[in-house]
């Protein structure tokens, strides 16, 4: 990771001597890497924004643009993780328009893998998979390769969240053998995780038990911070899954405190939802009903979450059994933003299966089930 730069360090005085302004943005852009592979969000977020002031386009006319839309793109994932998805969106808008314009097209397959992924935290799963096939097109037209099975995953995660699911897994399935065809063993762990979500969702929890202790080894080799967190929070799910509240506390407990540390605010407030229902499940009704309502109240003031609906489904659940007062209106903001998901679907086919998913069924069981064949705006 500090080739690329180390070695431009120790030419200076060279024949290669670069400029000051790129040198000054490839370092920042090299820290905010390395920042974030470590977990410190906000030091990778301020690192990103000294290197788009290096790159100021009224201080540095001469610097390529193509420089300043690589640090967008990096700054949007940063972004995202925090929460703040809409300023995310626009930053790989931006990014994607520079990069076309300037004919770098595997930088412009990564911006729109992106914000493929940004749009599915804002539970736009069909705008995801659209923009995430455009940018398996790219990589594909230029021989790219690691990324592809990113994307692949991408898309099999949305299938999932639609309902899809031999759509999901055809999609996991394809997204492992390109990792391990490429030997890319950093990036498989967290795809592996996202299978276990999908056999969870299949309802075969010995089959994500299986996916789980494969990418708690691959993490354990590769130190992956934020695959360890999305292991972390997904393993207490299961754990509950598996009748087994004490585990699901202790997994979803571990997981929330280093999700905060990264600042990754999707794996904190469902790690807190999981935590907060597991303890309702052993007893502890006021420790769940704090956790509970504290969870649901955080991700009301998100500008995404792809664990949105989870998060709300969890603490409505959490405080109905604790027999808190809040408990009516909880299954209310749960309903409402299933529905919202639903309004968002426009294929008929899509919207029939995402009500068929155990989490909205159960939602809609005692509320009048919505319509599966108006459009939004009908």
């Amino acid at each position: 990771m500090t080739n690329a730069v180390g070695t431009r360090v120790l030419m200076l005085g060279h024949v290669y001597y670069p400029d000051e302004s790129r040198l000054r943005r490839e370092a920042e852009a090299l820290v905010s890497e390395l920042l974030r592979e470590l977990g410190d969000v906000q030091g990778a977020l301020a690192a990103c924004d000294r290197a788009l002031a290096t790159c100021n386009p009224a201080l540095n006319p001469t610097l390529p643009a193509r420089l300043r839309a690589d640090v967008l793109r990096s700054r949007g994932v940063l972004l995202r993780r925090v929460g703040r998805v809409r300023e995310a969106m626009e930053a790989h808008i931006e990014a994607i328009a520079v990069f076309r314009k300037a004919g770098a097209r595997r930088q412009e397959a990564r911006a729109k893998n992106s914000l493929a992924f940004a749009l599915f935290v804002q539970g736009r799963w069909e705008d995801a998979i659209a923009l995430a096939v455009e940018s398996i097109q790219i990589d594909l037209s230029i021989g790219g390769r690691f990324q592809i099975a990113n994307t692949l995953a991408n898309i099999g995660n949305a299938y999932m969240k639609l309902g899809d699911i031999p759509r999901a897994q055809a999609y996991l399935k394809r997204a492992r053998e390109t990792h391990e065809r490429y030997g890319d063993q950093d990036n498989r762990s967290d795809t592996l995780v996202v299978s276990a979500e999908v056999m969870m969702e299949d309802g075969d929890p010995k089959e994500a038990e299986v996916f789980l202790r494969d990418a708690a080894a691959l993490i354990e080799a590769t130190d992956n911070a934020y695959a360890g967190t999305h292991h972390g929070v997904i393993n207490a799910v299961l754990a509950r899954e598996l009748r087994e509240p004490t585990k699901a506390i202790s997994y979803a407990l571990e997981a929330r405190r280093a999700a905060e540390d990264q600042t990754l605010v999707s794996f904190h407030f469902y790690g807190m939802a999981v935590e907060a229902v597991a303890r309702v499940d052993a007893g502890e009704m006021h420790a769940g009903t704090l956790l509970a309502t504290t969870a649901l109240g955080a991700v009301e003031t998100l500008q995404g979450c792809e664990y949105g609906l989870e998060v709300r489904v969890l603490c409505a659940d959490a405080l109905k059994r604790a027999g808190s007062p809040q408990a009516p209106l909880a299954h209310q903001r749960a309903v409402d933003h299933a529905q919202a998901l639903l309004d968002g679907i426009r294929d008929d086919r899509l919207r029939r299966l995402f009500v068929k998913r155990p989490i909205v069924a159960a939602l809609f069981d005692t509320t009048p089930a919505p319509s599966i064949t108006a459009q939004k705006g009908d």
